[in-house]
């Protein structure tokens, strides 16, 4: 949290930039870089409070972007990469608008395919035991349990709600306006262990994977097309994948088909084809499940609850509600059968617009 912090303290007065140092010190200026960059080693003092977060060193600064008031905010990390006249070619930290000119701290994805890609929200299930599922914590399924009087669940996927913080957004759920506000035409995927700090958030991941093709602009965004297009409503589709949504082709940065599969037992291997982002899938229950990561269903599969996240709100089995819900099914993380490995079911998927 110490890096935000100081950020947010250097964007109130105006400064374009800010650097922690030494533990918990907060520096803050117009310029930097005079005496050249530091190796990345020199960076070792651990923030105050977050031992987990660097905070420079001896004479050394973490230095961060505020995306403040030394230049105009933009609504996007590609208008933001396209349109200013500050650096914005490191990934990072970067202060957005919303619709009514709030400034929102977000991470900027600036060198993936010439980047400008703007995270907008991470899936993480909290806990996935018996005790854990749909209640507090799962915001992309229900926090109301699974209870036929709140059958479609919280409904987060097609509501203009905000949660969860950047600084936590590999610890807990988090979206922020641009999902609802931004106007996307691809989606980019990343799976990130659970609680990596904001600054390892590439260098952490294992997979990375784009769709390319700009089909997100017949929808808008992910709210428009869950909103307009293919709500979450429970119990209103044929059951095996008669009411799935679209499927769409990805290209991968960091990882591969094989990989994809591997994080999940030979039951789910059976059941999916990798390589592609699927929206809205529906089991036998004939419950909706929001998207399956990497993956789509094979013609005829009934178990999207094994491999895909965000859950309506009741099923006839409690095990199948929850952000994760049944990726656990033959244990937890035992990637046999059908439960997901350890590795992806202690991670949160980031998404990004662009």
């Amino acid at each position: 949290m110490y890096a935000e912090i100081c950020i947010n303290h250097c964007l109130k007065y105006g400064y374009r930039y800010a650097g922690t140092q030494f533990y918990d010190e907060c520096w803050c200026g117009n310029q930097y870089g005079s005496l050249g960059k530091a190796a990345e080693s020199d960076c070792n003092a651990p923030c105050t409070g977050n031992a987990k977060e660097m905070c420079g060193g001896a004479n050394r600064n973490s230095v961060y972007s505020t995306g403040g008031l030394a230049y105009t905010p933009e609504t996007s990390c590609a208008k933001l990469r396209n349109s200013q006249t500050i650096s914005s070619s490191y990934d990072g930290i970067y202060y957005l608008k919303d619709s009514t000119n709030t400034l929102f701290s977000t991470y900027c994805d600036m060198t993936t395919d010439d980047g400008g890609w703007t995270l907008v929200a991470t899936i993480h299930e909290n806990n996935l035991g018996p005790s854990g599922r749909c209640t507090s914590g799962d915001k992309w399924s229900s926090e109301q349990g699974n209870t036929v009087s709140h059958p479609d669940g919280d409904l987060n996927w097609a509501n203009r709600n905000v949660f969860g913080h950047l600084m936590s957004a590999t610890s807990a759920d988090y979206k922020n306006s641009a999902f609802f506000e931004m106007a996307a035409s691809d989606i980019m995927i990343w799976q990130v262990p659970n609680d990596t700090p904001w600054s390892n958030f590439k260098a952490d991941s294992y997979l990375r994977y784009r769709t390319t093709n700009g089909f997100m602009k017949t929808y808008t965004n992910l709210y428009r097309l869950f909103k307009d297009y293919y709500p979450l409503t429970n119990n209103r589709y044929d059951s095996c994948g008669g009411g799935n949504g679209p499927s769409v082709f990805v290209r991968y940065d960091k990882g591969d088909l094989g990989t994809t599969l591997y994080h999940f037992g030979n039951g789910i291997q059976d059941e999916v084809e990798a390589g592609y982002l699927q929206f809205r899938a529906i089991g036998q229950s004939q419950a909706p499940f929001a998207m399956c990561m990497g993956v789509r269903p094979v013609e005829g599969a009934c178990n999207p609850q094994h491999y895909c996240v965000g859950s309506a709100g009741y099923h006839h089995s409690k095990e199948f509600c929850g952000d994760f819900a049944a990726l656990d099914a033959d244990g937890y993380g035992t990637g046999q059968g059908n439960s997901a490995d350890k590795q992806l079911t202690e991670s949160v998927y980031m998404i990004f617009y662009r």
